[in-house]
């Protein structure tokens, strides 16, 4: 009844533009990890198969841009990874396996060791090596940055903020050897200083953690993303990606559709974020 309901609140909706989801860590099996910043192999994979079934198709964040046309013919779903946990290379391997396309955010300074910054319910496996980054790469995935180290860019100075953004990006070229075009801004932080320090420092795109459709903003450098959890079934996303928000709890869908549509019958659902 949750997944049906949860489904046909999705059938309805109205999309204004594409979505983008910003995973963490993917686990494998079925056991719900601990860590809010992880979800199980098992949801993931339904994930996927959602997205498929309801005719989405998948780009990597480089290409925002490029495929707002036609939306209603060929919605857009963008999948992002922040960090580059290791555990994320079986993750693509369910989106290879499904024909889709994602964008990894990943830290310069922290390549192939133990994450330096302080959770200690998240992953202790080391994050994605070069190697492994340039796999992925090779398989069409997009390689993004996540800084040199894990800071809130929003805390530093101006040097400091300076470093953060041209260093990973040129580190991350200089080993990979293609373009780095793409960022995100580590725990969602930035103001108006971040962002003219992301496009000062040449990348096209920058993702935030601000819910709702991904272009809501009209500027790239402030690409809006969903926050997948631990708790996310199938049935979550399928409301996250119709209301194009993070909170979408029985209890918050109910009142909101109460002030919508004035109690009136659901013949279509004018979502908006």
């Amino acid at each position: 009844m949750n997944f049906w309901l949860s489904a046909l609140i999705h059938k309805r909706a109205v999309a204004h533009g594409p979505l983008v989801l910003v995973y963490h860590s993917v686990t494998s099996g079925a056991r719900r990890p601990a860590w809010p910043w992880s979800i199980s192999a098992r949801d993931f994979a339904h994930h996927l198969d959602f997205i498929a079934d309801r005719g989405y198709t998948t780009c990597a964040v480089r290409d925002l841009l490029s495929t707002t046309e036609n939306l209603a013919a060929t919605p857009r779903v963008v999948i992002t990874f922040d960090d580059g946990y290791r555990d994320n290379l079986e993750a693509a391997e369910a989106l290879s396996l499904r024909g889709m396309t994602a964008s990894w955010f990943v830290l310069s300074g922290n390549l192939g060791q133990t994450p330096r910054w302080k959770d200690h319910e998240g992953p202790q496996d080391p994050l994605l090596d070069i190697a492994e980054l340039r796999a992925l790469e090779a398989s069409g995935f997009e390689i993004g940055s996540h800084g040199v180290d894990h800071l809130r860019m929003t805390a530093l100075n101006d040097a400091a903020l300076d470093y953060q953004m041209n260093t990973s990006r040129q580190s991350l070229e200089q080993a990979l050897g293609n373009p780095v075009r793409s960022f995100a801004y580590p725990f969602g932080a930035w103001d108006a200083r971040v962002r003219d320090a992301a496009d000062a420092a040449g990348y096209g795109h920058a993702c935030t953690t601000v819910s709702g459709w991904a272009l809501r903003d009209g500027d790239p450098l402030r690409i809006r993303r969903l926050t997948i959890k631990n708790t996310d079934s199938a049935a979550v996303l399928a409301r996250k990606l119709a209301w194009a928000q993070n909170e979408v709890s029985w209890p918050h869908v109910a009142g909101s559709l109460a002030r919508r549509l004035g109690g009136g019958l659901v013949r279509r659902l004018p979502m908006r974020s």
